[in-house]
């Protein structure tokens, strides 16, 4: 972190960044796994919370793959 001139603090990504790491995505495969042993309604909510969370992230990928179980969770209802 630098501080610009006007004393305030700019906050640069790169530095929180560790040895070039990237993020990894917000989800692994433990949180998967919790989700298939709750009720219908609740994992239908978390999926729906995950996917609007990597929405707002801009992780469109990982909204897609939530999106389309999603839908297959709607179809397995109907």
């Amino acid at each position: 972190m630098t501080a610009p001139a006007w004393g305030g603090i700019r906050c640069d990504p790169a530095a929180f960044n560790q040895k070039g790491k990237t993020m990894q995505p917000a989800y692994n495969e433990e949180a998967v796994e919790a989700v298939k042993e709750q009720t219908t309604g609740n994992r239908l909510k978390f999926k729906l919370e995950f996917m609007m969370m990597m929405l707002h992230c801009d992780r469109i990928e990982e909204a897609g793959k939530m999106y389309d179980q999603l839908i297959e969770e709607f179809d397995k209802l109907a």
